[in-house]
Order: structure tokens, then sequence, then C-alpha cells
């Protein structure tokens, strides 16, 4: 059972983070029952359509089962696995998968793909994808970063974590959750 792993806007330290601690629990997993990380390149000039190439690329190579997106990764994730039945399971973390119109300016300068990616995730689950997305959300409301409303729909299974805060709520996952994935 392989997992893809789609990272969200956190490139620089934050991605090299995720990438050495999935590389950590690789060690310790079935050499049958791997994780690999997508390089999102969000803050590129890199349109949604190369960027899902490259995704489906690389899903191509591992065949996964199952597919995690934290934040703008969400959206990639909702998109990938609408499109592949195959995948029995994905996990989105306070995933932006929803609400394309309220994109400020700042993230559209800084990922000009984000838009693209949000507009396709709210075309898949309008129109129902019917299989298992669990989606996990901070506590109280506040994320900070993105609008609960906009983090999950009724078919989702919703998991509100103990933690506020964007970046908290995903490393939180990161570690609660990824392991036992």
């Amino acid at each position: 059972m392989n997992i893809l792993y789609v990272p969200g806007l956190g490139e620089g330290a934050v991605l090299s983070f995720q990438k050495k601690y999935i590389a950590l629990l690789n060690v310790f997993r079935s050499k049958h029952s791997k994780i690999a990380v997508f390089e999102p390149r969000w803050e590129s000039d890199e349109n949604f359509e190369k960027k899902y190439k490259r995704l489906l690329e690389l899903y191509e190579t591992i065949h996964p089962t199952i597919v995690v997106g934290p934040s703008a990764g969400g959206a990639l994730t909702i998109t990938l696995f609408a499109e592949h039945e195959e995948l029995k399971t994905a996990y989105v973390i306070c995933g932006k998968l929803r609400g394309s119109e309220k994109i400020g300016e700042v993230y559209n300068k800084r990922a000009p793909a984000l838009i693209d990616a949000v507009k396709r995730s709210e075309f898949h689950l309008k129109s129902g994808i019917g299989r298992d997305i669990r989606s996990f959300v901070s506590k109280h409301d506040y994320d900070g970063i993105v609008e609960k409303e906009d983090m999950f729909t009724e078919e989702m299974r919703l998991t509100t974590m103990p933690v506020v805060q964007h970046g908290r709520a995903i490393l939180y996952w990161l570690f609660r959750y990824l392991p036992g994935v």
C-alpha cells in the first residue's frame, strides 16, 4: 500500500522538514508500503495543467492506494482522487477545497496555479465523488488561513483535531495520524 503525499504552499524549510520526516517514516515502513512526496512547486509560474501532469507522472510510477494533501495540496488531492477510482482513501488536512473566489491577490501572485486547483476541486466536489474522503480541521473553527466551510463537504468524514492554527494542525496530523496510515 503506497501513499502519495501532496504538500501545500509551505516551501523551503517547511517542505524540507516534511520530506525528511516522511523519509524517516519510510525507514520503518514495510518495503511494500512507502510514502512518496510530490514536489508541488506552488511558488513558480507553472500553471495547473503542468503541475497536475507532473502529479500524474508520479502517481503512475508508485501506484498509491491512498493520497494525502494538507492545505493547498488538498485541492490537488481531491482532483486526483476523483479522477482515479482505484484510489481507496483521500486524507485532506486543513485543505483549501472550495471558495476559489475568496483567494486573494497575495496568494494568486504567490501561487498562480492555486485558484485553478481549487476550481477543479470544487467541480469534483459539486459532482459528488462518493468514496472515502477524510477531512481533518482545526479546533474551534480557528485555522487562520483557510475558512472551515472551504475544508469539507457533507460527504466527507470530518475529524476536528485538538489544536488551533493552520500549521500546527498540519504538524499534529503528520505526527499523530500519518504513521498509522
